[in-house]
């Protein structure tokens, strides 16, 4: 288990008026990298998801998925579904932030990892496979509204443990981190761009989401981020059945 991640100070500002005759995607891009830059190092290396390019379902239609390393971990997160969708006048009004989210996975695994490591990772292809069916359909509403919610995927062999009785993994999506800020600034919008985790979660703890009710998914995600594996990938994680319900809202 890890402590709390290291943090470098405030995020530097960026300038939207150094970015007029910029690209589209160069002021979105910015923004990512101050935020990550407050708590990480990224060597500019990413990897490209499948559909990269026009046929591409991302705002910018480039599928760019970065590690991020950090002192006791790594993260993968996509760079790419908060830039604009509208690249003429993406910076007009409350200025284009594409789909508003990035998604990532922290794995206290890959600390130290090498790039070849991590492109070869289980972690990266399940941010994929989990990216690619969420990509292009306006998903920052739902988590908006309900802080969390939770899928199943086909079970991975290396979290074969974790499998349900119909051979599917569970996910969260949406924990927070619990060390970090969850959202990007952009446009003057300190909650411009919110960070979805992509975390494994035990049958029994989605069977409790199931009775407690969808509207609930958030408390999961609050006692994952309080505790002390917070919303990472630990394949050794116990459930936290017995802690759930005390993080219900009102």
């Amino acid at each position: 288990m890890n402590g709390r991640a290291d943090d470098m100070g405030e995020t530097p500002e960026v300038d939207l008026a150094n970015f007029v005759d910029a690209e589209p995607w160069e002021y979105a891009n910015a923004c990512r990298e101050a935020y990550w830059g407050r708590y990480g190092t990224s060597d500019g290396t990413a990897f490209f998801g499948p559909t990269n390019g026009p046929l591409s379902p991302w705002p910018g239609k480039a599928e760019n998925f970065v590690p991020i390393h950090l002192a006791e971990s790594t993260v993968i997160t996509t760079s790419g579904m908060s830039s604009p969708w509208d690249w003429e006048n993406w910076s007009e009004g409350d200025g284009d932030r594409g789909e508003g989210l990035e998604y990532y996975i922290d794995s206290p695994r890959l600390a130290g990892a090498t790039i070849e490591d991590i492109a070869g990772s289980w972690e990266l292809r399940l941010l994929i496979f989990v990216v690619q069916n969420y990509a292009g359909q306006d998903y920052r509403p739902t988590f908006d509204y309900y802080d969390c919610i939770t899928v199943r995927i086909p079970v991975i062999e290396e979290l074969a443990d974790w499998a349900d009785d119909a051979g599917h993994l569970c996910l969260l999506l949406g924990a927070p981190s619990g060390v970090r800020e969850d959202y990007i600034e952009m446009f003057g919008d300190r909650r411009a761009v919110r960070l979805i985790s992509v975390t494994p979660v035990h049958p029994d703890e989605l069977d409790w989401v199931t009775r407690a009710g969808v509207g609930n998914r958030g408390a999961l995600g609050r006692a994952l981020a309080a505790s002390p594996y917070r919303n990472q990938i630990h394949p050794e994680r116990p459930s936290l059945l017995g802690t759930v319900d005390s993080f219900l809202s009102d």
